[in-house]
């Protein structure tokens, strides 16, 4: 009985402690051997020399800025030249008494957050998914964004906690919305898991959807103007970094085509000039949107694949899947996002074992394929690294920028694939539920 508990306990908590101890072993390095650390993050995921949370150092310095009556969406040197491109909102925060000397203890407790909250996963069934999971969440997307200290870290654990108590107490399933609402008040995609809203009763449905709607008028009326402001300075990086998003694919073939000398490797080239960015502007929209609408098409008919499988996902499963699916697509599709976002892919893997009948005789090849390419994609960066590290001093300059570029294609291809799942899966459960629904009406109609 004591071995069956400690078994039991083992599965649930075991990916929280071995990010927990993998958290601890890189702040001794970072402590101790401060250049080994910094070349082993360059070798990871190309970041070398910055301080620990430099992503909550910015935000803590807007907060400065803000406090000091600067205008943060507009360079300053308040700001090193920079901009705030969050949500006007999360500049509340800024009445705090904190600022950029609390960075440390402010990035640690969130990364503690952040590790305490993966223990909030629906447990492995065996020691070969916790095995898995533990390898997905020791990727280099997850420690890009424990490191820069990214205000994802903060939402994913605000998700988390939302998930859970959708999934384990239905009387309080409305509080998930809440914590939905307050992450969408730092960064906007959360909003998009309001859509989870259509698993519920009909009338909680009508509770959530009204509220939701009050709420997102009155932020518009109050904070529009700001808003528009953020969307209008959102960053672009190049796209064959650290990124992804629909935007990458041809934005990054029609700077081949007017760059022919750059190679698309990991040389660190910040921001290109806008105006090289904009020169192909309309033509690559164009053709992302036709491969967009075309992914979607193509997310239809896998539907109905989707469909006739899904009832070997268990309930909770379910439910991070779909929440997964829904911020990775919307992410895709809306905006390039910077590698450590991919964190989110993290939520879909439950799900995704049972769909694919990991636990037993029988596997779906194409399902396997998708939980394979989430474990690539969170570690694409390290492999990219490492192969060009290979590349470089074995090949002349033509064969690694040709390498390299391929590299970059099928990476490309890997995102557009995984959505088009993604997207399926949505489609399926946008259509269970909405037929759900219309049943519930049926029988409420006198």
């Amino acid at each position: 009985m004591k071995t069956k508990f400690s078994t039991k306990k083992l599965l649930r908590y075991g990916g929280s402690f071995a990010v927990f101890a993998i958290f601890l072993m890189l702040t001794a390095l970072q402590n101790i051997f401060p250049n080994f650390y910094n070349t082993l993050c360059s070798a990871l995921y190309d970041v070398r020399g910055q301080a620990p949370f430099v992503d909550l150092g910015d935000i803590l310095q807007a907060g400065v800025c803000w406090r000091r009556g600067v205008n943060v969406y507009v360079p300053s040197n308040c700001l090193d030249g920079g901009v705030f491109n969050y949500s006007p909102i999360l500049l509340y925060v800024a009445r705090l008494p904190i600022d950029v000397s609390d960075r440390a203890v402010a990035g640690g407790l969130m990364a503690v957050g952040f590790m305490a909250s993966l223990s909030l996963f629906p447990a492995p069934r065996s020691f070969k998914e916790l095995a898995f999971r533990c390898i997905a969440l020791a990727s280099t997307a997850t420690w890009y964004a424990v490191e820069q200290g990214n205000l994802d870290l903060c939402l994913f654990t605000i998700i988390m906690l939302g998930l859970w108590l959708i999934c384990n107490n239905s009387k309080l399933s409305l509080i998930s919305y809440a914590l939905f609402g307050v992450a969408a008040a730092a960064k906007f995609y959360p909003a998009i898991l309001f859509g989870l809203g259509l698993r519920e009763r009909i009338t909680r449905l009508i509770v959530v959807g009204l509220t939701g709607c009050v709420l997102g008028i009155l932020v518009v009326a109050i904070y529009g103007s700001s808003i528009l402001k953020v969307f209008s300075i959102i960053p672009l990086s190049q796209p064959f970094r650290a990124t992804f998003g629909a935007s990458d694919l041809f934005s990054g073939l029609a700077l081949l085509h007017i760059l022919p000398w750059h190679s698309a490797t990991h040389v660190i080239r910040p921001f290109y000039p806008s105006i090289t960015l904009l020169s192909a502007h309309q033509s690559s929209n164009f053709y992302t949107l036709l491969m967009g609408l075309g992914a979607l098409v193509w997310a239809w008919k896998d539907a109905k694949y989707y469909s006739l499988k899904m009832h070997r996902v268990s309930a909770h499963r379910r439910i991070f899947l779909v929440a997964s699916a829904l911020i990775i697509v919307l992410c895709f599709f809306a905006t390039q996002n910077v590698y450590y976002r991919g964190i989110f892919l993290l939520l879909a893997i439950p799900g995704i074992w049972d769909l694919a009948c990991l636990g037993s005789g029988k596997i779906d090849r194409r399902v396997s394929l998708v939980l394979a390419l989430v474990l690539v994609l969170l570690w694409e960066a390290a492999f990219r690294l490492v192969v060009h590290e290979v590349i470089v001093v074995l090949f002349p300059t033509w064969v690694e920028e040709v390498a390299m570029i391929g590299l970059w294609l099928a990476r490309e291809l890997a995102w557009w694939w995984l959505i088009v799942q993604f997207s399926a899966l949505i489609i399926v459960f946008f259509r269970q539920e909405i037929i759900r629904l219309h049943g519930d009406a049926i029988r409420l109609l006198p």
